[in-house]
Formats: C-alpha cells, structure tokens, sequence
C-alpha cells in the first residue's frame, strides 16, 4: 500500500504537470556510450538543458506562479519577486509574463551574464545585489515585505517542488529500466520533487542527490541525520551553490533520498568539458555535477547498472576568443571559451 504522503504529493505532482502543458518540454532522455565504458554502468542523460529557460526550474516556478493566478490572482497584484543563482530566476520571469504581473529578480552579484541577460529578456527587473545566493536571497525577502511582491522561494516551497517532480514522472515513462537516478543538489527542490515520484511509482530505483564539495549542507545534514547548514565556499557550480538547506526539501530528501554525495569542483569541471566535447552537451556546473560523482566513483553499487544523470540545466557563459594571425602570415586561431564562474565567499 503506498505511503498516504506519496499518494497525495503524487497526485500534486501530476497536477502540476497538467499547469505545465504547453509550458515546459518533456526533455530526451539518451544514453551515452563514452560515459558508460568510463563508469562501467548502463548511463543515460535526461537532458533538462534542453528545458526552456535553459533548465528544469522554469517547471517549479511556473507550475507555482499558474497555481496562485488561477486561484486567486489578486495575491499577485504587486507583482512576484524571488532571489535566484539564474535558472529559477528565468522561469519566475515566464511565470510572470504568462500571468500578466510584474517580476522583481534578486540576483548575486557576478552571477553568469547569460542568465542575467535571459531573465531580462522575459521582462523581469533584476537586482544584483550581495556576494552570494544568501545575500540576494536576505534582499529579495526585504523587497518583499517592502513592496508587497508576492516572494516565489526557488526550492522550499511544496508546490515549486511538485513542478521539479514532473521531471521524475517523465524519467519514470521513458526508462523503464532503471537502477538509480542521479540528481544535483542545492537547496533539494529537485531531488525532493523526484524523489517523491519514484517512490510512490518505482520505490526499488535508488534516488541519489550530490553536492559540490565545498558547499554541502544535505551531505553533512544525512550523516548527522538532522537538518545542518555550511560555511560559504567556492564553487564553480553556482546553480547548487546553497548553504541553507530548505526545511521542506530537508524533511522529504531525509525520508525519500536514499544517499546525497559531494564531489570536488576539478571534478564537476572535468565533466563539463568531457561532456562538451565527447557528448555535444552543453552542462553547467551543476549540470555536471551527477556525472562527475558517477566518474570519480562516489556512487556505490552502480557497476554493470543501469543509472541516469540528470543534467539540470545548461546556461553558461560563452565567448569567441581569437588569436592575432601569425607572423607568417598562416591563419589565427579563434577558441570558444566557457565561462564558468565561481561563487563568492562571504
């Protein structure tokens, strides 16, 4: 008999998936031979960095935004206002648009460009304000309570988690197969939302989150068992780059995930050039994050399994850098870089 909390989060999570139509794109899952001689597993990809928005959070934030615009829309009337790292910051902004209201973007200073420019594009206004997530995050509360603006948090909130678990019911459909599920982790909306579709529909599929090293608050918070934070670090992965765990997210990941795992920030970026290259997959760090704890062996019990890494999201900074032309007058060489920024420390 399935667990009475399941049921009622499951059938949340289809609802959302129903707000969703239209909205947000059921993205390929596709094996990868590379990936799979190099981990000794059967590995396949879920592809979230085809999402619109470039991620899996316009599913959260969109199936949140619809919900309350179609319930009462006059809760909206001062607009929306969330802090973001980038992702869920664009699909709050498509939320908005959709609804008709005005969208306030709290967001880190020296957050990736490209996700700064893709928010305004859907007509939010973005603040950059503090050296970290945690600081926007203090600010966007305070515009908040200032303004009126309705406040969409980016992971601790139960409807934005059951939006993130409509990526676990399609991966439920497409694979059949399936041992464990690898999934990036920064304040848990998407592991608490996959994990509560594959244990109420496939409870035999491990459900695996992972950190980056230097910012690992669910790692430290599993092996306590009970709710942690962390110091701020460096990490190249600013999209999982959270010290404060949500206590929502905690209280599902603590009961549903089976093991949350940290994996260094030279791996996470190894994997995202490994997987540019050999895959033709654009990853940013925390994108990158679950095939990096899959290579470097963080995962137990997966050999000769078969495992799939969601790829959360693929916004990263691009440029073409190109050499003056030699002496000899032989052709320049023009190199395409991939920016992939830091967080700061406080």
């Amino acid at each position: 008999m399935i667990d009475p909390f399941l049921e009622r989060n499951l059938a949340d999570i289809r609802r959302a998936q129903d707000r969703l139509a239209g909205v947000a794109r059921e993205t390929p899952v596709q094996p990868s031979r590379t990936l799979s001689a190099l981990a000794g597993a059967n590995v396949y990809l879920k592809l979230e960095n085809l999402q619109r928005t470039g991620s899996f959070k316009i599913r959260g934030a969109f199936a949140k935004i619809a919900k309350i615009a179609a319930k009462d829309k006059s809760v909206l009337r001062h607009g929306v206002v969330a802090a973001s790292a980038g992702n869920h910051a664009q699909g709050v902004a498509l939320g908005a648009e959709s609804a008709g209201v005005r969208a306030t973007i709290v967001m880190a200073e020296g957050s990736p460009a490209s996700k700064v420019e893709a928010t305004r594009r859907y007509g939010a206004h973005v603040v950059l304000h503090g050296a970290n997530f945690a600081e926007a995050y203090k600010y966007a509360l305070q515009f908040s309570q200032r303004e009126g603006a309705y406040f969409v948090h980016p992971f601790d909130d139960l409807e934005v988690i059951h939006g993130q678990g409509t990526v676990g019911l399609e991966l439920v459909k497409q694979l059949e197969q399936l041992d464990a599920v690898l999934v990036p982790v920064g304040g848990g909306g998407l592991l608490a939302g996959i994990a509560l579709a594959f244990k109420a529909l496939r409870p035999d599929v491990r459900v695996i989150g992972v950190q980056s090293a230097t910012m690992d608050p669910f790692v430290k918070s599993m092996k306590a068992k009970r709710y942690r934070t962390c110091d701020a670090g460096f990490t190249i992965a600013e999209g999982i780059a959270v010290r404060h765990p949500g206590k929502v997210t905690w209280e599902i990941v603590r009961r549903y995930a089976d093991e949350v795992v940290s994996v260094s920030d030279e791996a996470i970026a190894r994997s995202v050039h490994l997987l540019l290259e050999r895959a033709k997959i654009v990853a940013e760090g925390a994108g990158a994050a679950p095939v990096a704890a899959l290579l470097e062996g963080h995962v137990r019990g997966v050999k000769d399994r078969t495992v799939c890494c969601i790829i959360s999201g693929g916004n990263v900074d691009v440029c073409v850098a190109q050499e003056p032309r030699a002496a000899d007058g032989g052709p320049s060489k023009i190199q395409l870089v991939v920016r992939v920024a830091p967080t700061k420390k406080n």
